[in-house]
């Protein structure tokens, strides 16, 4: 008679022959499509769509907006003046002349709401690889703002090897003239009030002798599971599978073989969800400063002064067709100093042509821009 009775209880369940394959198949899709639409605007997530009109709706209202305020200011004459010493902070900014007009952005981002005070502890510089009347954005700033042409840019040099002695040029530009200073490459754009939270940062930091360099900008791509993770993330999803199935198996009656079978559905349920998602939107970090391994990016290091002549030196000495950041990497590693990075990032990543030779960053939108950038808080 229990037989009998587990035998009926079965077949108000779907957990045997076609009705099991059927429930699974219902699920499996059922979940696919769930994600599908909860996470189209999800980064580094297996379902992220990249929405270009946005994108170019975001990259034309910036570029009006930048562009009228530096027209207002040239309308009222106003004569602005940064002064090129005994400041706080130094930025210097790595560019070249690029269709979608990143520089002027850029610039409109940190100065349009900056406050009196902090304008005049700022001293702000552009390095470029492209002469001042070939820039259409450098023209315009030229007049509020230092203007350098690279000395390196005509010569027979590999591509990465002239931007690494660019970033040379600009440390030894802001070394003298400030405290602390701050490189950024043209294709960012910044938070708002970003001086202000540099500020706050600078004074976490200006006791430190132990850090080379803080990290502004985060991009995530190489953030993804680790070897040792997909280990730990298996176990797991190996556990869950067996919890679930024991559970299960005392609400509802369950042969073993099919106890067996929800066991390692859940699992691999589990296992493609960690890969769907994405660690970088389930292993987050709260927001502060913390000691880093990240080697990745260079798009906004803020530097101590005190370090740019031994690190100019450095990146001057082993200039080549190395990344930028994998240089920068190795000078902390080998001075043994401590790479911070701030999260939230203060600079988001917009540009889409690589300064390297093949051009195009394929899939750029989908990877390189931060995830925990704020343009406006």
């Amino acid at each position: 008679k229990k037989d009998q009775s587990i035998d009926a209880m079965r077949c108000n369940f779907p957990f045997l022959n076609l009705r099991l394959v059927a429930f699974y198949l219902v699920l499996t899709v059922s979940i696919r499509l769930f994600l599908a639409i909860a996470l189209i605007n999800v980064r580094h997530t297996h379902y992220f769509v990249h929405d270009e009109d946005r994108h170019q709706a975001q990259i034309k209202a910036r570029l009006e907006r930048a562009i009228g305020f530096f027209d207002q200011l040239r309308a009222s004459n106003v004569t602005w003046s940064m002064g090129s010493s005994n400041k706080t902070l130094c930025i210097g900014i790595l560019t070249m002349d690029r269709q979608d007009r990143h520089l002027i952005q850029l610039v409109e981002s940190i100065v349009g709401r900056i406050t009196f005070h902090e304008f005049t502890q700022l001293r702000l510089l552009m390095v470029s690889g492209t002469p001042l009347q070939q820039h259409q954005d450098a023209k315009i700033l030229s007049r509020y703002f230092d203007f350098h042409y690279s000395k390196h840019a005509e010569k027979d040099l590999h591509h990465m090897h002239k931007l690494t002695l660019d970033y040379a040029d600009a440390l030894d530009l802001c070394r003298d003239t400030a405290t602390y200073t701050l490189i950024l490459e043209d294709d960012t754009i910044s938070t708002s009030h970003v001086v202000k939270k540099i500020t706050r940062i600078i004074e976490r930091i200006q006791n430190r002798t132990d850090v080379a360099f803080v990290k502004l900008y985060r991009g995530e791509l190489w953030t993804n599971w680790q070897a040792d993770e997909v280990i730990l993330v298996v176990i797991f999803s190996f556990l869950v599978g067996n919890i679930s199935s024991y559970l299960f198996s005392i609400c509802v009656p369950m042969t073993t073989a099919s106890r067996r079978i929800l066991w390692a559905y859940v699992a691999i349920l589990c296992i493609y969800l960690a890969v769907a998602i994405g660690r970088q939107n389930i292993v987050g970090r709260p927001y502060g400063l913390y000691e880093t391994q990240e080697g990745c990016c260079c798009q906004a290091h803020l530097y101590s002064n005190h370090h740019l002549a031994p690190l100019s030196a450095y990146l001057k000495s082993r200039a080549s067709n190395v990344p930028d950041d994998i240089l920068l990497d190795s000078y902390a590693r080998s001075n043994y100093l401590k790479r911070l990075m701030q999260v939230p990032s203060l600079f988001q990543h917009t540009g889409v042509t690589s300064t390297r030779d093949n051009g195009i960053k394929g899939e750029f939108h989908k990877y390189q821009m931060s995830i925990t950038f704020e343009e406006d808080d």
